[in-house]
């Protein structure tokens, strides 16, 4: 076999099927003999998409060592996320986002219903916000209006409480989704940033602070529904209260 592969002879006899692999890349030369069960999981893997190519893996990751395989450098258990070295923003943007869907995660653990319900849909849409500067873009004009229509409702149902600014308090639940609407708006301040390097949709934009809106308004209709009295905030720096709808 040319360049880097793998040469296959027939198995033994005995209980444990041992297959004799010759390794041809330039770093390793050799004979190594790998449990058949083993080779087995690697094509597995290989072809579920979740192992580097099985020449490359054996001939530069694997070493025997006391009776086991020791896996090395190139082991996906010891890489978090593939893009954490880059020098772009995207990456920054990326991990935000993962966070504000994971906090939308958390909040729709603590409701029920018709909220609960929202809170899934917009915890999957931060997902498709979050790939869409790298891959390909995942948030539509429709998904804008979807996502315009639910803050019209919410805002519906508290538009007394939010003509103040409001002190980010109140039951577990809304406490949790001021939190969001918190990793919203830095999720708005990654995107900016990736917008500095790259082209990014004024889509995107839209879409990020609306959600983070969103999310306020729901948090002070979760409030409501607890019987939690809001406390408006005063500011000492402006000199007036400063409408909340706008978190």
């Amino acid at each position: 076999m040319n360049g880097k592969g793998l040469e296959v002879g027939g198995c033994t006899s005995q209980d444990t099927c041992l297959i004799s692999i010759v390794l041809c890349s330039s770093e390793v030369k050799g004979m190594v003999r790998l449990d058949a069960s083993f080779i087995l999981m690697m094509i597995a893997g290989r072809l579920a998409g979740f192992f580097m190519p099985v020449s490359a893996t054996i001939g530069d990751s694997l070493t025997e060592k006391k009776g086991r395989m020791n896996v090395g450098k190139k082991d996906f258990r010891y890489i978090c996320y593939p893009y954490m070295r880059e020098s772009q923003s995207t990456v920054d943007f990326e991990i935000r986002t993962d966070s504000l869907a994971t906090r939308i995660g958390q909040a729709s653990s603590l409701t029920e219903g018709t909220v609960r319900e929202d809170l899934l849909y917009l915890c999957e849409m931060a997902y498709h916000l979050n790939g869409s500067v790298r891959g390909e873009m995942a948030i539509s004009l429709q998904d804008l209006e979807r996502l315009s229509d639910l803050y019209d409702t919410y805002v519906n149902e508290v538009e007394e409480e939010i003509r103040t600014f409001l002190l980010p308090q109140g039951c577990y639940a809304a406490t949790v989704l001021h939190t969001c609407r918190s990793e919203a708006k830095k999720s708005v301040r990654a995107l900016h940033k990736v917008s500095l390097e790259q082209k990014v949709d004024n889509l995107l934009f839209k879409y990020a602070h609306l959600l983070a809106n969103v999310l306020f308004v729901m948090a002070v209709y979760v409030n409501k529904c607890e019987g939690v009295k809001e406390i408006p905030f005063i500011s000492k720096s402006y000199g007036l209260s400063i409408s909340g709808k706008g978190e």
